[in-house]
């Protein structure tokens, strides 16, 4: 979730926000679209075409927070980081996985040992903040396009 700035003190969790008082934007046909109108039942949801023109309700103050997916929140914070709050913590679960042929029990061993390597000695978090913590990647990808 993306919150306008003004609501600094008074939204912590997304619970905070399930108040007929708040205007959430997102985009339609997204399970942020689901999750809003499930978890934020009583505040007024509005729906927008694209993440762009919902996002940018927050900026010119017609909603008070945004829902959407981490990475595009997190980047987006990341480059306007005075112009919203990320609140990180999901609401919802939406687990991810890698395809991993049948019958291959090897490669999935190695692919869970990996995780759980890289999640112990702290190389997952470092990777984690490098893309979602700052922006500073985007230069040198638009340097190397």
């Amino acid at each position: 979730i993306l919150l306008s700035p003004k609501l600094a003190d008074k939204i912590h969790s997304f619970r905070d926000l399930n108040d007929e008082t708040y205007i959430v934007a997102t985009q339609m046909g997204t399970t942020g679209a689901e999750a809003a109108k499930k978890y934020l039942s009583r505040a007024k949801i509005e729906l927008y075409e694209t993440s762009a023109d919902a996002v940018l309700q927050i900026a010119n103050g017609q909603a008070d927070a945004f829902v959407y997916d981490f990475p595009y929140n997190a980047m987006y914070e990341a480059q306007h980081n005075d112009k919203v709050i990320h609140l990180d913590k999901s609401f919802t679960f939406e687990p991810l996985g890698w395809a991993v042929r049948q019958g291959d029990p090897d490669f999935l061993n190695f692919l869970n040992n990996f995780l759980r390597q890289i999640k112990g000695d702290g190389t997952y978090q470092r990777i984690h903040d490098k893309w979602f913590k700052s922006d500073k990647w985007v230069d040198s990808i638009q340097q190397a396009l």
